[in-house]
């Protein structure tokens, strides 16, 4: 952790104050502000008067102001008469189409030149070090910025146009209602103010519909693949997207308002996208602040800051990332091997224990999320498990690197990891007879993607024997968590059931709850009083009674964590089952598999990076290519880490890769996601 804070430390470097910014480049060359992430001092109690003062007076007079210019100029010089719009006619629906098309070019184009083009602000502020991809498959012509000018003009400008045309058309047909400025000076103000916190709003709400995974799949992932956007891709989507982005228009069809309202709502939600996409952050004429960090930070991210940063819609929805680190010092805090001190163990049953570490220095333990792992390393000497102050100079030492999920929730600065002895286990075997109270380990993270969905869809959890202890931490998260809960477990005897206790409290306390034990190898013996409010099976765990334990017509996100085979099984007759709207999250545990393969770590593999013109000896410690680029200093672009969003596709010029399972895209052919996969043989990569 502090080799992490020295690497900051080092790196920072201060804007200079011409930027008009303040923030610092990280040492991968990620910048951010100085300080976090904060909301429009709007909705807080007790009221901010003075902040709420300057928020107002910058919100009035900077780019909304500049906006309404904008629609002004356009609505008494560049738009037809409201007589001429009574009837559908070509004449004045190219005028309006080519207003649209020349306001696009202007502010999207005027923002591409000025900061991609010509580069007047170098890298300065600029939220990733990289420019958009020119040879990234995920793109139209392999070009980001054609990509982006083609979806935003061929698919958002004529939308755009439509919504305007049908409205004018309403307008001017007299059948919408109507207000102006002589009848309603108040309300006709007013509107103007409450326009864009209306946008906002409605943008919330619409880009947390598209993000169901369903719509993700088939419209939003075309915006997502712009993890490191620039101006156009602001206005980059997929035609339904538009029209669901556009909709916000549609309130002036039940809202009484002029077509200056109109006009100006349009307008807005046409043309600001472009600086928030910018990706950087600064101001022009000392005034007009651009960029988004706020949304940039969606864009990286994908679960967090849905909205914008007026109304603390994320917040209150428990969403809302501030910011406050860059993802490479992240990276960076859980990919350094810190040293963690023994502070009690328990004994769980006849073949596991529990170990529970705080850091050896007293400092703060990096924050985990349930369901993630820490990554030990753990020295040998001579065979033995050996502590620092048993070296001797020049002694060899060996290290054997295993993974261990964390199965308690986040509480007390303590990490407890709990492990199962293995018959030929060297590492599980050390661990149960050698490590003591008061020893240290090194260990990295924490890490891993085995996490809860944020939505609080019902969720079903199956553990096979030490399997539950992911899940073990993740119903620890949910103790006060509405969403509805089906817990499985299988194990061969009743016996070898750890945390019956502790599960027993979790089910107490959490009523939404339903538990089932499986036990393959007992018959009817008497149940222990811990387990006394579930339902026991003395059976193997099948599929059939999988189908008689769930409600008929409701899908589920289903968490399974058990041997590779189990796991495997179990995934693919619930994707028949099921199908797509039932997600399956699964880890294995066991010796270490791909696909259904174990993995032979004895086999030298050489990857070859083509751009960086290296080649490397794979190391089996990564579980995937871009890991492993990532931790020898070479940089891939990367969004969602789990095969969701496509844009690590990689060009492979030779060799083969194994996914480790199955991702959500499919890289095109000739191509591969390396945050998904690992090579199977000797490999060239066009990174």
């Amino acid at each position: 952790m502090l080799l992490a804070v020295l690497m900051t430390q080092k790196y920072k470097v201060m804007e200079k104050k011409n930027n008009n910014t303040s923030g610092y480049t990280d040492s991968r060359g990620e910048w951010r502000p100085d300080n976090p992430i904060v909301y429009a001092p709007l909705f807080v109690w007790p009221p901010k008067i003075r902040k709420f003062l300057l928020w107002l007076f910058h919100y009035l007079f900077t780019w909304n102001l500049l906006y309404l210019g904008i629609v002004i100029l356009s609505y008494y010089f560049l738009q037809p008469p409201m007589e001429q719009m009574k009837d559908f006619h070509y004449s004045w629906i190219s005028t309006i189409l080519l207003r649209n098309m020349t306001l696009v070019w202007i502010i999207y184009g005027g923002w591409h030149l000025y900061l991609y083009k010509f580069k007047k602000r170098g890298t300065k502020a600029k939220y990733c070090p990289r420019w958009q991809s020119t040879d990234g498959s995920t793109f139209l012509w392999n070009d980001q910025v054609y990509d982006n000018v083609f979806w935003s003009c061929v698919s958002g400008v004529p939308i755009w146009t439509a919504y305007e045309v049908v409205t004018y058309w309403l307008y001017a047909n007299g059948k919408l209602p109507y207000i102006d400025f002589q009848q309603h000076p108040v309300w006709f103000v007013t509107l103007f103010l409450l326009i864009p916190l209306w946008r906002e709003l409605h943008f919330y709400l619409i880009h947390r519909l598209i993000h169901w995974k369903p719509l993700y799949d088939k419209i939003h992932y075309l915006h997502h693949y712009n993890i490191n956007p620039g101006p156009w891709s602001g206005l980059a989507m997929h035609p339904v997207e538009h029209l669901l982005y556009f909709s916000v228009v549609l309130i002036h069809w039940v809202v009484p308002s002029h077509p200056l309202h109109f006009l100006f709502n349009s307008q807005h939600t046409a043309l600001t996208p472009a600086p928030g996409h910018t990706g950087f952050e600064g101001k022009i004429f000392k005034y007009l602040s651009f960029g988004s960090y706020f949304h940039y930070l969606h864009h990286r991210l994908f679960e967090c800051n849905y909205g914008e940063s007026t109304i603390p819609l994320d917040k209150w929805f428990g969403i809302f990332e501030e910011g406050a680190q860059t993802q490479t010092e992240k990276f960076e805090a859980t990919s350094v091997y810190n040293k963690l001190r023994v502070t009690k163990i328990e004994e769980e049953s006849s073949q596991v224990k529990s170990f529970y570490f705080t850091s050896a220095d007293d400092s703060k333990l990096e924050p985990n999320v349930a369901g993630q792992h820490l990554i030990f390393k753990v020295p040998f000497f001579e065979g033995y498990l050996c502590q620092d102050s048993e070296w001797e100079e020049g002694a060899k030492i060996n290290y054997a690197l295993r993974s261990y999920t964390i199965s308690n929730g986040a509480e007390n600065n303590t990490y407890r990891i709990s492990v199962k002895r293995e018959e030929q286990g060297r590492v599980s075997n050390a661990l149960h007879n050698s490590l003591k109270v008061g020893d240290v380990l090194q260990a990295k993270g924490p890490r891993g993607n085995f996490v809860l969905d944020k939505k609080k869809r019902p969720s079903v959890f199956i553990a096979g024997g030490i399997g539950i202890t992911p899940i073990l931490s993740m119903l620890h998260s949910l103790k006060d968590n509405p969403r509805e809960i089906i817990l499985i477990i299988a194990a061969k005897k009743q016996e070898l059931i750890v945390f019956r206790d502790e599960l027993q409290s979790i089910s107490d306390q959490h009523p939404n709850i339903k538990a089932h034990l499986f036990l393959s190898q007992s018959q009817n013996n008497i149940l222990d009083p811990a387990l006394k409010t579930w339902q026991v099976y003395y059976e193997r765990l099948g599929m059939d009674r999988l189908k008689e334990l769930l409600p008929k017509g409701k899908h589920f996100n289903f968490y399974i964590c058990g041997p590779a085979e189990m796991n495997a099984h179990f995934v693919e007759k619930i994707n028949e089952w099921k199908g797509a709207k039932s997600i399956v999250y699964t880890e294995n545990f066991g010796p270490a598999k791909n696909g259904n393969a174990a993995i032979d770590t004895s086999k030298e593999v050489k990857v070859k990076f083509k751009k960086a013109g290296q080649t490397l000896i794979w190391d089996y410690e990564y579980v995937n290519l871009l890991e492993f680029a990532e931790s020898n200093g070479i940089r891939m672009e990367a969004g969602c880490m789990f095969g969701e969003c496509g844009a690590c596709s990689t060009k492979i010029e030779s060799g083969d890769v194994a996914y480790n399972f199955n991702t959500a895209t499919k890289p095109s052919k000739g191509h591969c996601l390396p945050c998904s996969c690992r090579p199977t043989s000797d490999i060239e990569i066009n990174a």
